[in-house]
């Protein structure tokens, strides 16, 4: 054993330099290679991400245009009953095992609270921000909104940051003046949980409790893109107990949603058929979009999916690529330093040593190089432990194999003698 510590330090102590090089190098490799492999995974888990959430789906927009008589008897005495039948026919869509429907209203609500940024105001993204009015003494301010169910969450992967999410109760409104809401991440340097915002929703006076927060990267799909929620004030579709106006014109808006199915168009619309058959609505004008509607969001979905998988594939090259950089550098220093200590190991094999021994001076000063600059590493780049120790063991494993075979090669008859 003393032999191969003797035989490591003349080895480390000839080459101090090209030793430290090699371990800073090795070090540098190893932080790389870690930060290349956590991107890499991010970068898969988002490609399986996007699989889950939108592949094999195709998206189709539900359209309610009830001609102007009906909509008048709706509004007014709904003679013909159309607010329950509509109520029943919604329940058979969001309870539908077949396919998914997603309650999605872009409603504005106005709060009552001019000074609130103009990003926050409806229509900011078009250049057209809305203008804040004054009613009963109040200067109110439309602000972008969304009011969606549940299944809005589940569908598009949508977690809340801060807070809690909304609760079954939550999608009930009971004669309340309160309705819960979640803000979107940018609202954090403006609000806090239970904060109260005071406007509008639909004509009707309400307050709007602060639950949460949506996470940052929550979007969610509107005509032929992919549209962040953080700058929308999240409500949820609200069932009213009472058949007032808000309930009315609430629900004709819940209407018009979303069905993410599997099953193709035609077997899609069929069964939205039989649902409106079933509510007693078949006569009604209420519609499911045909595919194209959403083929703007398709085709970005596609190459949004196409851009997540490549840039994955370019990391896990990029991490391959600094492996075999670490592995080529330590396997040539180390042989270059055998091959100049060869003199000395030629005369210890004359008192009876093997190419195994002076395998494991190689092994050894392998180990202490990668041990070295795994630590060194590890100061720089905690997070990417997993993925350095990894990184390690195959530099290791890789280098010894190389080693080995170089030194099994290792021409040593001019030293020897003949065949010795």
């Amino acid at each position: 054993m003393s032999v191969l510590f003797t035989n490591l330090r003349i080895i480390m102590g000839k080459h101090k330099l090209a030793t430290f090089l090699l371990i800073v190098f090795s070090a540098l490799c190893l932080c790389v290679f870690g930060t290349l492999s956590e991107k890499a995974d991010r970068a898969h888990a988002s490609s399986e991400k996007y699989d889950e959430t939108y592949g094999n789906k195709t998206y189709y927009r539900t359209v309610e245009a009830i001609n102007d008589n009906a909509y008048h008897d709706y509004c007014t005495i709904d003679s013909k009953g159309l607010y329950e039948k509509l109520l029943s026919f919604e329940q058979l869509l969001l309870n539908s095992e077949a396919f998914t429907f997603i309650d999605i209203s872009v409603q504005p609500v106005d709060i009552n609270m001019p000074e609130l940024a103009e990003q926050f105001f409806y229509g900011y993204e078009n250049g057209r921000p809305a203008k804040p009015y004054r009613v009963d003494g109040r200067i109110l301010q439309p602000i972008k909104s969304l009011q969606v169910s549940k299944s809005f969450f589940d569908e598009y992967d949508i977690s809340v940051s801060d807070g809690e999410g909304f609760s079954e109760e939550d999608y009930f409104h009971k004669n309340k003046e309160n309705i819960p809401v979640l803000l979107g991440s940018e609202y954090k340097e403006f609000f806090a949980t239970g904060d109260k915002l005071y406007g509008d929703y639909l004509s009707e006076r309400f307050t709007f409790i602060v639950k949460g927060f949506i996470s940052e990267d929550a979007f969610f799909p509107d005509q032929s893109t992919m549209t962040s929620c953080g700058r929308y004030i999240v409500m949820p579709a609200l069932f009213f107990e009472t058949k007032g106006d808000a309930a009315k014109y609430s629900l004709l808006q819940k209407l018009c949603g979303i069905v993410s199915s599997s099953m193709g168009y035609e077997k899609t619309k069929e069964l939205f058929e039989q649902y409106k058959l079933e509510a007693n609505v078949a006569n009604r004008e209420l519609y499911i979009s045909d595919p194209n509607a959403f083929a703007d969001l398709t085709n970005f979905l596609d190459q949004y999916s196409a851009m997540t998988k490549e840039v994955a594939s370019q990391f896990t090259v990029m991490v391959l690529i600094v492996m075999l950089f670490g592995v080529i550098a330590t396997t040539l220093t180390l042989c270059s330093a055998l091959r100049k200590n060869r003199q000395n190991f030629g005369i210890e094999m004359l008192c009876g040593a093997t190419r195994v021994d002076i395998f494991k001076v190689a092994l050894l000063f392998l180990l202490t190089v990668l041990l070295t600059a795994d630590a060194l590493s590890l100061l720089f780049a905690p997070d990417a432990m997993l993925s350095i120790q990894l990184a390690v063991l195959c530099m290791l494993l890789l280098s010894s194999i190389i080693t080995a075979v170089y030194i099994k090669n290792m021409d040593m008859h001019d030293i020897l003698g003949g065949n010795e």
